[in-house]
């Protein structure tokens, strides 16, 4: 199944997906200047999720002062917390949930669409996607104080 998602219920899903985790969270970001805030309420289920031991895994796409930014505005700590940064041309947007959900959105020049999917073949290419530029991607150690 792949259900279209109106761009103002994409966070209220992304939250409830976050709040399901059980083992294993893969995101990605595009930065761009200036940053937009992630919501608290999305913040705080990020850190009780961590908290309670999900592996979580970002990898921000941008430079790395864009990077240096973020990691201020989203200040994750934790052992479980994993955060690397790779080339703008690589990014692909999506929110990945225990290798068996997923948001994604197809961006084309001023057209940005969002999806859910628990399509094992989607999500698993889209697994398949996140392990590679993660491997790939440079390790970021946490800059806040």
């Amino acid at each position: 199944m792949i259900e279209h998602l109106p761009t103002e219920a994409v966070m209220q899903k992304a939250l409830a997906l976050v709040k399901g985790a059980q083992s294993r969270l893969c995101a990605t970001e595009l930065l761009r200047d200036p940053l937009r805030p992630l919501p608290a309420e999305y913040l705080s289920a990020l850190e009780i999720k961590l908290q309670e031991g999900l592996d979580m895994q970002r990898i921000v796409f941008g430079s790395e002062n864009l990077c240096n930014d973020f990691q201020h505005s989203v200040p994750l700590q934790h052992p479980h917390y994993h955060l690397r940064r790779s080339d703008p041309s690589l990014y692909q947007r999506c929110l990945i949930v225990d290798d068996q959900r997923m948001l994604f959105a197809i961006e084309k020049e001023n057209l940005r669409l969002f999806f859910f999917t628990d399509d094992a073949a989607i999500v698993q290419s889209f697994v398949e996607y996140f392990e590679k530029v993660f491997a790939a991607s440079e390790d970021i150690k946490s800059q806040s104080s």
